[in-house]
C-alpha cells in the first residue's frame, strides 16, 4: 500500500491535487509535552490559538484565527481517545480565510489552551510552536528555537470526496470559512447528474437553509450562503454544515459563522 507522501506525489504528478486546492491538515497534539509551565496534561478540553503566514518561509501569525480564553469551537480539537491527546483537521485556507488563486500559506504559528484559556500548551520553553513546510508535501513542526519539536505532529489528509475518481462529486469547499458576512460552497461534477441538493444543516442535523435542488450538467459550480435562514432571518454564531448530495453520494463539510 502506497504510503501517504507517495501518494501525495503521484497525484501532484498527474496533477490532480496541488496544495492551493488541497482540503486538509490534521494535528495532533500530545497534551504530555511542553514546558511544566505551559502543558495541557489533564485538561478536559483543547484549543488552537494560531496564525497563518503568507509573505515567505520565515512567516507566520499574520492572520490569525481563535479567540482567546473563549470555549466557542473555533480551532477545538476533539480526543483521540488516548489520555491527552486531541486532533484537529482544518481546510488550511478556508480556516483562515485566504484565497488559494492569489496567496501561499507556507507556515502557521500556534499555541494549544484549554476552554478558558487558565491552561496552556507551548513548546519546551513556554514559546510559540510553529508548522513550516505548508507549500511542500512534508510540513514540520518545530518550537520556537526552529528545531524538530515532537510535541504535535501536522500531516495532510485527503478527504473523501475531494478528487475522489469514485464519486461525481469533486473538490468540495467554502471560502471564506469562518465567515461573518456571506460563504462561497463551490464543487465540481465529473459528469450530468439528474438530482443536485445542496443544504446547509445545524448542529443538530435539521435543514436551516436549502441552496439548490435539481439536475445539473458536468462541470464547476458556486453557491452563496448569506448566513441565513430559510425565512431570511440571521443565524446565531456558532457550527453549522453544508451537504451536497447527487443521490449516489453525499459530501458533508462544517462551516463557522463568526460575527
Amino acid at each position: 500500500m502506497k504510503s501517504k507522501f507517495q501518494l501525495l506525489s503521484l497525484l501532484l504528478m498527474l496533477g490532480l491535487f496541488s496544495y492551493a486546492q488541497q482540503d486538509s491538515l490534521k494535528i495532533t497534539l500530545d497534551g504530555t509535552k511542553g514546558g511544566a509551565a505551559c502543558q495541557l496534561a489533564g485538561a478536559s478540553e483543547a484549543y488552537m490559538h494560531s496564525g497563518a503566514g503568507t509573505t515567505d518561509s520565515a512567516s507566520a501569525w499574520q492572520v490569525v484565527v481563535g479567540n482567546w480564553g473563549q470555549a466557542d469551537g473555533v480551532g477545538e480539537l476533539l480526543p483521540t481517545g488516548n489520555a491527552d491527546e486531541w486532533s484537529i483537521t482544518i481546510h488550511l485556507y478556508n480556516y483562515y480565510g485566504v484565497d488559494p488563486n492569489t496567496d501561499t500559506i507556507f507556515a502557521i504559528g500556534l499555541v494549544f489552551r484549554n476552554g478558558d484559556g487558565s491552561m496552556e500548551g507551548k513548546d519546551a520553553t513556554c514559546n510559540d510552536m510553529f508548522i513550516r513546510g505548508l507549500n511542500t508535501a512534508t510540513p514540520f513542526v518545530v518550537g520556537s528555537d526552529g528545531l524538530p519539536w515532537d510535541g504535535f505532529t501536522a500531516e495532510w489528509v485527503i478527504p473523501v470526496g475531494i478528487n475522489d475518481p469514485v464519486s461525481n462529486l469533486n473538490q468540495v469547499r467554502s471560502f471564506p470559512n469562518p465567515f461573518s458576512g456571506s460563504t462561497s460552497i463551490r464543487y465540481s461534477l465529473s459528469s450530468n447528474a439528474d438530482n443536485i441538493s445542496v443544504r446547509i444543516l445545524n448542529a443538530l442535523g435539521q435543514e436551516v437553509n436549502s441552496l439548490y435542488n435539481g439536475a445539473q450538467n458536468a462541470g464547476n459550480y458556486s453557491f452563496t450562503w448569506d448566513g441565513t435562514n430559510t425565512n431570511g432571518t440571521q443565524v446565531q454564531n456558532g457550527v453549522y454544515f453544508y451537504t451536497i448530495a447527487d443521490g449516489a453520494s453525499i459530501v458533508t463539510k462544517k462551516l463557522m459563522v463568526i460575527r
